[in-house]
């Protein structure tokens, strides 16, 4: 439900809000789903890492990997985003935080991750931002440093959610999935073809990765709404009144108690 939004930052804010409650309720359900179906595809682990990617560009993953980390840390888990797109970085931007030292930074340089990481204040989630790599992106995200670096958060988070580019025409995500747990597949609304999807599934699983569910982002829900399907039932005002509810009760704020220990 990612339509009323044209950039990934208010995307986010959206989400953590409480402004608009019934989005803030989808990327509730979003977390909610992306947990039930993980723990069926493979039982939890130390520090759950899930690649977020799509088939094209410009179909909302990073608004979904920030909208996922959101709801995640809203529901008391421990949060990393990881952005991984080295080639085309947004992360840094849709959270209002620097670009480096990042990724970049700890992989060629040798640096603790935990120099790198910073804190998104809204929502208390821990961030490890692209940086500025001097070589090519996927030399760094093959080298034997990215995957330590994976191993290592895995005991500092709860869920580690990978930002990663586009699957199709590029290899970056290949050589991410192959180390996450789960993959979920970005496709956008009217724009992402059958085709497109189907590939971009096929060559996630050729790489060995997992794909654990797809989300449909920048949905029209006036025309969804008149779709005579299940789906279409919340978005009819039928729910109203849950909503109302939600909007009388005054959120907790979470708390920035970092990495644990």
């Amino acid at each position: 439900e990612l339509s009323r939004y044209c950039r990934a930052r208010d995307v986010i804010a959206a989400a953590y809000s409480n402004l608009n409650i019934e989005f803030g309720e989808a990327a509730r359900n979003l977390h909610a789903t992306l947990l039930a179906a993980a723990e069926r595809d493979r039982p939890a682990v130390s520090g759950r890492v899930v690649a977020v990617t799509s088939a094209l560009p410009i179909e909302g993953k990073s608004s979904t990997t920030g909208v996922l980390a959101a709801a995640a840390r809203a529901a008391g888990q421990r949060v990393l985003i990881i952005d991984c797109d080295l080639r085309h970085s947004s992360m840094h931007t849709a959270l209002g935080l620097d670009l480096s030292p990042g990724l970049a930074e700890t992989i060629e340089q040798g640096l603790p991750p935990q120099k790198s990481i910073r804190v998104h204040l809204p929502t208390g989630v821990a961030v490890l931002p692209a940086g500025r790599p001097r070589g090519l992106p996927q030399r760094l995200l093959q080298s034997p440093r990215f995957a330590s670096i994976i191993a290592d958060l895995r005991h500092e988070f709860d869920l580690i959610l990978i930002d990663t580019p586009p699957v199709l025409g590029l290899s970056d995500t290949k050589v991410v999935a192959r180390l996450a747990d789960h993959t979920m597949l970005a496709v956008c609304w009217s724009r992402t073809t059958w085709r497109a999807a189907r590939l971009a599934i096929r060559t996630i699983a050729e790489s060995s990765g997992s794909i654990v569910g797809v989300v449909l982002t920048r949905v029209n829900i006036n025309r969804l709404a008149g779709f005579e399907t299940p789906e279409a039932e919340p978005y009819r005002g039928g729910y109203r009144n849950y909503y109302q509810l939600s909007r009388n009760v005054t959120l907790d704020q979470p708390r920035l108690d970092g990495p644990r220990t």
